[in-house]
């Protein structure tokens, strides 16, 4: 994601197959400490490591929202 694109105008579809923190954060309009402490509470879409590196698969974002009617 580049920053050009207003967050919510991103489509589900539009996403990298794994995001980032920062951009799960930018897409849900949220900080990156709220994303953290959604994972600290149990509360955020599934993440996998790649390699070092926190992600979170476009798939477990949409399962995630669709549960909470946000989609």
């Amino acid at each position: 994601m580049t920053g050009t694109v207003e967050p919510a105008n991103w489509r589900i579809d539009d996403l990298p197959d794994f995001l980032t923190i920062d951009e799960l954060a930018d897409y849900m309009q949220v900080s990156k400490n709220t994303v953290y402490f959604w994972r600290r509470e149990g509360l955020a879409p599934d993440a996998v490591m790649l390699g070092k590196h926190l992600r979170f698969p476009k798939q477990s974002l949409a399962g995630w929202l669709a549960a909470r009617e946000i989609l």
